[in-house]
């Protein structure tokens, strides 16, 4: 559907973004503690796990539109 493709390339974007801002989030926040930066990025893993699974397919819709 319409919404799923939209969301499909948001979360490509997010990917893209997230792969840029690594070097900038994970290395100053290393010198305090190795799991802050892995604790956030599995936080957002989670999130988008999350989500998965509430923009499930509709029941009554089919499956190519």
């Amino acid at each position: 559907t319409n919404i799923r493709g939209t969301a499909v390339g948001f979360c490509n974007s997010a990917s893209r973004i997230s792969g840029i801002l690594t070097p900038f989030v994970a290395l100053p926040l290393m010198q305090y503690s190795v799991i802050l930066p892995l604790s956030i990025y599995g936080a957002f893993a989670l999130a988008g796990a999350v989500l998965t699974f509430v923009f499930v397919k509709e029941p009554n819709m089919d499956a190519i539109q």
